[in-house]
């Protein structure tokens, strides 16, 4: 019999913005069952100016899968016309593999090549144009792709100290758990000014993980204060910065970039996710 009032400060929305046709020319078939996830992802695919194509069924999709040389978003549903080609030589198709978040630990062999990349159910428009642009040539996405399985074995030997940024407290635990997991040696601090003050004593640190919005000084001006403290120091010292986010729109991600971020993670993560994140950082970091 109780009764819940919730009062929700919400902003009048902003005029759209006309989406960037990121995709213009490019084609890709879909391969996924009739609903919400199809629609979606259709329907986002031709808002970037993409050719979409729908393969109605499994028989279709082996077919296309055997003879042509499209790009494939298949679901997982397909696991078993997709083992099947990857088995197979030549392959001229690039396959991306849509499923839900706890089918990485099942279906590992989905998240390595010859596969091209994987998409996590309910799919977002900044991972969706993230995935699909990759070029191996351009990026360390698929170096890292070919890492993953490694991954949980190379942090533990690595025992990266890490700074984690974080006010939340809850999200602080879960992060700190998985980063203890990983074999990694924590220092948690709640905002900015915390950070700068370990820095200015000396706290060493491989690596700084920064939540963006924090009381007193948020992830962006603590970042630009370290940029600038590396800058004065002239020692080229760079340590890398992974922002946790919770706003997935590129806006917010080219902001990072832009104070000096080294990478971005979007919340709600998990420790793949995380796992993944740390080893590229180390990755592009070990080859600067």
């Amino acid at each position: 019999g109780t009764t819940f009032t919730l009062l929700l400060p919400v902003k009048a929305a902003q005029a759209p913005v006309a989406p960037a046709r990121t995709f213009e020319g490019e084609c890709y078939v879909v391969a996924m069952e009739e609903g919400p996830s199809a629609r979606h992802l259709v329907a986002t695919l031709l808002e970037l100016g993409a050719t979409v194509r729908c393969c109605p069924d499994t028989a279709e999709l082996r077919k296309r899968l055997l003879t042509g040389d499209d790009t494939l978003i298949c679901d997982i549903s397909h696991a078993r016309a997709l083992r099947d080609w990857a088995t197979q030589a030549p392959r001229r198709n690039k396959v991306f593999v849509v499923m839900g978040a706890e089918d990485r630990r099942r279906c590992k062999a989905f998240l390595l090549p010859p596969f091209a990349g994987y998409l996590i159910k309910p799919l977002r428009r900044a991972t969706l144009v993230h995935v699909l642009a990759q070029r191996a040539e351009k990026t360390l996405d698929h170096a890292v792709a070919e890492l993953r399985g490694l991954a949980a074995k190379a942090l533990p030997r690595m025992a990266a100290r890490i700074l984690l940024a974080e006010d939340n407290p809850v999200n602080a635990a879960v992060a700190r758990a998985m980063l203890q997991r990983a074999g990694c040696k924590v220092t948690h601090v709640e905002n900015g000014v915390a950070v700068l003050k370990l820095m200015q004593e000396g706290v060493a640190a491989d690596m700084i993980l920064m939540d963006m919005e924090m009381p007193e000084l948020g992830g962006l001006a603590t970042t630009k204060a370290i940029r600038a403290r590396e800058r004065a120091e002239g020692r080229g010292t760079h340590i890398p910065i992974l922002a946790l986010t919770a706003n997935s729109r590129q806006a917010d991600h080219d902001a990072c970039f832009a104070a000096g971020m080294d990478g971005y993670l979007t919340k709600p993560f998990d420790r793949a996710d995380l796992d993944t994140a740390i080893a590229r950082l180390a990755l592009e970091s070990s080859a600067a």
